[in-house]
């Protein structure tokens, strides 16, 4: 958490670090193994697999330019406005939780341009990645072709040929395993901890033995 305090923008007001908490318990919790599985991070244990894809991740207290929806702005005010990341949304699909100083609130943003400091660089899919999803989408919209949608031309014409010629030629070049890559086991099984079984006691725990009978004492007459 201290790290990631450091790595706020300058003009972060850092009365609002608390905020910053949530993501720092996430990230925390997605590096610690679970105690009752190591193979697990300790937040799958407890709350499933995390999707970075639904809730995506990024660097806390970096400026942000927060999109404003058309039906929330009037017709010549700005379509954004500046603010700063404090975390995702988990409870919205990919959106970002937001403070906006103007307002001195948070907002929930759909959509947000990032503006890194400090040299930040935000991971950017690779040029290979990006030719393969403008391909998968091109097999996509060949395949649910429509006359009406008015988006590809008849299927009769040449640029619909040339097109499907394109897919047969690329379609053996995409890869069709998308499986994560998996870590080798470790050559010696006792340096990973294993849970065979629940605990059994060996053998009775021991008892307290029963206090001994008094002996009767007769009163001298």
């Amino acid at each position: 958490f201290i790290a990631g305090l450091c790595s706020v923008h300058p003009q972060f007001p850092m009365n609002q670090w608390d905020q910053l908490l949530p993501q720092a318990v996430i990230t925390l919790n997605l590096l610690r193994p679970s105690r009752i599985n190591p193979q697990l991070s300790a937040y799958s244990q407890l709350h499933g697999l995390f999707d970075f894809n639904k809730t995506p991740l990024a660097p806390p207290g970096m400026k942000v330019l927060a999109h404003i929806l058309p039906h929330q702005r009037k017709s010549w005010d700005p379509h954004a406005e500046e603010g700063f990341y404090l975390g995702p949304a988990l409870k919205h699909y990919r959106c970002h939780r937001v403070w906006i100083p103007r307002t001195t609130a948070e907002r929930i943003a759909e959509t947000v341009k990032w503006l890194p400091h400090n040299n930040i660089k935000m991971p950017l899919p690779s040029q290979e990645a990006i030719i393969i999803a403008a391909l998968q989408d091109l097999t996509s919209a060949l395949r649910s072709y429509n006359k009406h949608n008015g988006i590809l031309p008849p299927t009769s014409t040449a640029h619909t040929t040339t097109l499907r010629q394109l897919q047969d030629i690329f379609q053996s070049k995409i890869p069709t395993d998308h499986s994560l890559p998996r870590v080798e086991p470790s050559k010696s099984p006792s340096d990973t901890p294993q849970i065979t079984q629940a605990f059994k006691p060996q053998s009775q725990l021991p008892r307290v033995p029963p206090p001994p009978t008094p002996i009767v004492r007769i009163p001298p007459t």
